[in-house]
């Protein structure tokens, strides 16, 4: 039986208590006997040794019970409901203007204007009597489902909006189309307990961005059995929320590289327009993945 299975059953079982008490005692007593016997010439001694250990403990079955559930919630990182009927973003999708709400008192009528037209996979934003902090907004793209606003090219920590019931979400900003005035998901204060970095595990400090920049060196094989090297070079030039790099030698799908981003503990390797080429897991000195096609990487130094 798995942990979260029984943690369930744990919960359910002790909700009848928690219903007509805050607090319930538990006495417990234990006889225990002890028979030694000893041997001095001809005299046998018996003796018998009686002892009884008795506790107490108080349960708060209340608080028993919310700390089950809150474990089995996430124990603290919980997602917010509206991530979970997230579903992948297109550009089509994104095409057009939006109501902005970032929850601000000066927000008024903001109307942000996706363009689309762009140059690889990066498009323009424009925005209509939106406050200065929404109005700097000047670019986006949709990177892995997810659509990124930038403040300009060496922007890297702009909104990263999900796709949810037809608005976009995150961040705490809301963008919502005109005459949509359904109470829908709203990106509100729970975004606070979403961790941003997906798959850190908690443990140790999260890898930087420079230990994987530099150049890195890659094994092709070619039809013909040959082998070959090539070389990738990844840099921490920022470029539209993710970082410039670039591939000399390669003939495979590592000729396209031309950014990566550090996601989740892996490098992602992307070509012209934001396409994947592979995802990379390891360390400062080798990195090995796959592209999506199935052929293995592998990049060392």
């Amino acid at each position: 039986m798995s942990r979260t299975i029984a943690a369930a059953l744990a919960a359910t079982a002790l909700l009848p208590l928690a219903q007509p008490a805050q607090a319930q005692s538990v006495s417990r007593e234990t006889t225990r006997e002890t028979t030694t016997t000893t041997r001095d010439g001809d005299t046998t001694t018996t003796t018998t040794r009686t002892t009884t250990v008795g506790g107490s403990a108080s349960v708060d079955a209340n608080a028993l019970v919310e700390g089950l559930v809150g474990a089995l919630a996430g124990g603290g990182q919980r997602q917010p409901d509206w991530r979970r009927r997230a579903e992948p973003a297109r550009p089509q999708d994104v095409f057009g203007a939006w109501l902005a709400d970032d929850g601000g008192r000066d927000v008024g009528d903001c109307r942000m204007i996706f363009g689309e037209r762009g140059f690889l996979g990066v498009r323009g934003v424009e925005t209509e009597d939106c406050p200065s902090r929404l109005a700097r907004i000047s670019n986006w793209r949709v990177e892995n489902g997810e659509v990124l606003l930038f403040r300009g090219a060496s922007d890297q920590n702009g909104p990263r909006l999900s796709l949810v019931e037809g608005r976009l979400l995150g961040d705490g900003l809301t963008l919502r189309r005109e005459g949509d005035e359904a109470p829908g998901p709203m990106a509100g204060d729970d975004d606070s307990d979403y961790d941003r970095r997906r798959g850190g595990g908690g443990w140790g400090a999260p890898p930087r961005q420079d230990a994987y920049a530099g150049t890195w060196r890659h094994v092709e094989t070619t039809i013909t059995g040959h082998r070959r090297e090539c070389t990738l070079r990844l840099t921490t030039n920022p470029a539209f929320g993710a970082m410039q790099g670039s591939a000399s030698g390669c003939f495979e799908d590592l000729m396209f590289v031309n950014s990566w981003r550090l996601e989740d503990r892996q490098v992602v390797l992307y070509k012209a327009g934001g396409g994947t080429v592979a995802i990379l897991r390891g360390g400062p000195d080798r990195l090995s993945g796959r592209t999506p096609g199935g052929e293995e990487i592998v990049l060392y130094r």
